[in-house]
């Protein structure tokens, strides 16, 4: 993506995000080890509070469309997007075990 005011790609001086915006091949490779199975959200910030952020699900994934007003319609997007949502419910629940407390020591864990 181009910085409109530096003409640069990813221009981190005007817009940090885009100089960090990952590719589809990035996320392929830090998903290549994952287990298929395994849950995966999106932490996304909170525009009104930047400093929390909201755990979503993902969705749905494609390519959308843009219009760019030119008399062309509607067109694919060049960006493959990810729709998330909010859970309904905890992602994450406490397993079902004793309470270890401080200086404790289990056979799992070793000396």
């Amino acid at each position: 993506m181009r910085c409109e005011l530096h003409g640069a790609d990813g221009c981190a001086e005007c817009k940090p995000a885009m100089s960090a915006a990952w590719t589809v091949g990035q996320l392929k490779a830090a998903l290549a080890e994952i287990p298929d199975d395994t849950p995966l959200v999106v932490n996304a910030v909170d525009t009104s509070d930047p400093d929390f952020a909201d755990e979503q699900v993902i969705v749905a994934a494609g390519f959308g469309t843009v219009n760019w007003g030119d008399g062309y319609g509607p067109e694919r997007d060049a960006i493959f997007g990810l729709e998330c949502e909010i859970p309904e419910a905890l992602l994450r629940t406490r397993p079902e075990r004793p309470r270890r407390w401080a200086g404790e020591r289990s056979a799992r864990s070793g000396p």
